[in-house]
């Protein structure tokens, strides 16, 4: 059979060709289904109908693997999933250490890896309540995640357990 190598070519094929083209492209389907080996010959294949012969990559014979795959790019959380994770945010009100806060914060913000540190300042500062809250305003213009955290971590930590 004839490798159509055109458009023009595979417009102007007759019957005979079309057909001979369904019982090929069956004969991949069955080899896909079945897999192992057939997968092989199934990419071999398509390889000689996508243009003038070639042998396929090397990457294209090698079985499918999505441990292998890069990893995908963090992915940007929305304006809902902030206003949820603002929710599920654990409240700090200074009757336990920070540390202990601090870990449990962690386990929520750690399963959205891409929060930048305006998303994490806002979601620390959600969580707040009573007299941690108020040093919200003793943070002035510096109103970043790692000024809250440290003045946080300074008020509330256990070496400073002497606070109420």
């Amino acid at each position: 059979m004839e490798v159509l190598d055109q458009p023009e070519q595979a417009a102007q094929a007759g019957p005979a060709d079309i057909n001979a083209l369904l019982q090929e492209l069956a004969a991949l389907r069955a080899a896909m289904q079945a897999g192992g080996a057939g997968q092989h010959a199934a990419v071999g294949a398509a390889v000689q109908h996508a243009g003038p012969a070639q042998q396929p990559p090397a990457a294209a014979l090698a079985p499918f693997n999505p441990l292998a795959q890069a990893p995908l790019a963090p992915r940007v959380v929305s304006a809902s999933e902030m206003l949820t994770l603002r929710k599920a945010v654990p409240r700090f009100d200074g009757k336990i250490s920070y540390e202990a806060y601090r870990a449990s914060f962690d386990d929520l913000v750690g399963l959205y890896p891409s929060l930048n540190e305006d998303q994490r300042f806002q979601l620390l500062s959600s969580g707040l309540q009573g007299a941690p809250q108020s040093l919200l305003e003793d943070l002035g213009a510096n109103r970043t995640f790692a000024a809250l955290d440290e003045a946080l971590r300074l008020s509330y930590s256990k070496a400073s357990s002497c606070v109420d």
